[in-house]
């Protein structure tokens, strides 16, 4: 795969991870409940999460190679997502922890995903 389809790839999936963050972040400021953590809300796991998934799964279809770093790019746009929008009066002194037990095992999954896409779109491709 060239660098630059990489790099297209792996910038959809930034936004993707920025947008699943932000949506539902800001989801309850419709109900006038203010700014959460997406985490907190059902609908991250039920919708935005599996997302991801899918997009992941479809970038390794269509890619040969980097499948490594496609991951990366959404967990990428996910941390800056929580670095901006997050409650008011919260630091981010457990970004860290965020990261370590969050980040880590989606990078995991999302990689999952991404070889999964690969074997399926090579399957597909050879039939």
């Amino acid at each position: 795969m060239s660098r630059q389809l990489e790099t297209f790839y792996g910038a959809i999936l930034a936004v993707a991870g920025f947008v699943v963050w932000a949506l539902f972040s800001l989801l309850p400021t419709l109900a006038g409940h203010g700014v959460r953590e997406a985490w907190d809300l059902a609908p991250y796991w039920i919708v935005g999460v599996p997302l991801l998934f899918v997009l992941h799964g479809l970038a390794g279809a269509l890619t040969e190679e980097g499948a490594w770093r496609l991951p990366l790019w959404a967990i990428g746009g996910h941390i800056a997502g929580m670095m901006l929008i997050h409650p008011t009066g919260t630091g981010l002194a457990l970004l860290p922890f965020a990261v370590l037990f969050i980040g880590v095992p989606m990078y995991v999954v999302l990689l999952l995903a991404t070889l999964t896409g690969r074997m399926i779109g090579r399957s597909v491709g050879s039939a």
